[in-house]
């Protein structure tokens, strides 16, 4: 048995919690991604305030949970009003840069803010990993354990060189989501990201799905409101 591309690439960014980090990130996109749909529908407003805080709902949801697992570390970006995780040197951020399918990340600035740049700079943590990490891990294979073992002299050489940060891009608007991709990045002279080698798709089902909001038809005072539900339809042709 061996372990597959992405969850390799994972461990190796990540380290121990990897795997778990991998399955986190597109359900905390999901988790936001429905409240704020359903927030949005409910204020009853035709324009898209309420769903456009989901870029500051993901960046918090990231750090309450998986700033919890042993080996995250949390810190605030330089003159950055928000706080973001890194595991073992790799910081992790998400990126709402899209408000349809057809938007290509590279077209769209990342490094628009001191906040966003000083990301590949040096920065203490607010409180410290935990360096023990624990043995009861049960969802780390044989091959998992293999993998970390054989990064280490890597990790350990990249964190005394530079700074890694992942991205998590995705594109949404409160119909759907679009798409949920994540890779290492760096910034051009006009801060547009560069993926340096991996990129991964998040979205899970078939890589064509959209995630679907279908919310009742009835009018407001007609009955109770039904919370929208997630359903997956392919796009046509390059349609929604």
């Amino acid at each position: 048995m061996t372990v597959d591309e992405g969850r390799a690439w994972a461990l190796k960014q990540f380290g121990h919690d990897g795997v778990r980090v991998r399955e986190a990130v597109p359900r905390i996109i999901r988790a936001g991604h429905e409240d704020l749909a359903t927030a949005q529908m409910h204020s009853n407003m035709k324009t898209a305030g309420v769903y456009g805080n989901i870029w500051r709902r993901c960046l918090d949801d990231f750090v309450a949970e998986l700033g919890t697992l042993p080996s995250a570390e949390v810190f605030a970006p330089y003159r950055a009003g928000y706080r973001v995780v890194r595991f073992q040197g790799t910081v992790l951020f998400p990126w709402r840069y899209a408000r349809d399918a057809t938007t290509e990340v590279e077209s769209r600035r990342f490094a628009v803010s001191s906040g966003r740049k000083g990301l590949w700079q040096r920065q203490r943590a607010i409180g410290q990993p935990q360096l023990d990490i624990p043995d009861e891990r049960p969802e780390l294979t044989d091959e998992d354990l293999t993998v970390l073992e054989e990064n280490l002299s890597v990790v350990q050489g990249l964190l005394q060189e530079q700074v890694q940060v992942v991205v998590v891009n995705f594109s949404s608007s409160p119909r759907g989501i679009y798409g949920i991709e994540w890779g290492m990045t760096r910034v051009d002279g006009e801060g547009r990201l560069i993926y340096d080698g991996f990129r991964e798709s998040l979205l899970t089902g078939v890589s064509s799905a959209l995630v679907d909001l279908n919310s009742s038809t009835e009018g407001f005072a007609a009955g109770p409101i039904h919370r929208p539900t997630l359903s997956a339809r392919k796009v046509e042709n390059g349609k929604s």
